[in-house]
């Protein structure tokens, strides 16, 4: 059996926090990238802890800390949930995220940095689940409940 949680956990949080960036930055991430293949007009539950929580007054150190909380929850290599990615887009994620200290005080990060950080852990997230449904086509169990 595959299961996976995390990898649907991760995509939704990374795409509530595409969201809450938006929020916060309109005119920056807007013109930039207008369509956004992750970034849809609904999301299908609560918005999760970590991005409900303000963290700071300024806008940029508040989407930098939940940024370094995500990555501590999905991407850090022992991490509760953590993902199926490549090495290399760990470690691209883990030079921008894994020191909060220095992620602050860094200015040549800004939102736009901040706000496409996971897509490329969304995509492989999103690849890999759609592999398991794939695969899950052709179980008993996907017979008997779509089948009335």
């Amino acid at each position: 059996r595959e299961f996976s949680n995390e990898n649907l956990l991760s995509f939704i949080e990374f795409m509530y926090f595409k969201q809450h960036c938006l929020q916060l930055f309109p005119n920056v991430l807007y013109r930039n990238k207008p369509e956004d293949p992750y970034l849809w007009q609904t999301v299908p539950s609560p918005a999760p802890a970590i991005l409900e929580a303000q963290h700071n007054d300024d806008p940029l150190i508040d989407i930098k800390t939940k940024a370094h909380l995500l990555f501590e929850k999905y991407v850090q290599r022992t991490a509760e949930f953590t993902i199926n990615i490549s090495h290399n887009q760990r470690c691209d994620i883990e030079d921008m995220l894994q020191n909060l200290d220095g992620l602050l005080q860094n200015k040549n990060i800004g939102a736009w940095e901040i706000f496409e950080i996971f897509d490329v852990a969304m995509g492989e997230t999103y690849n890999l689940m759609k592999i398991s449904l794939t695969r899950f086509r052709y179980e008993a169990e996907f017979i008997e409940i779509t089948i009335p």
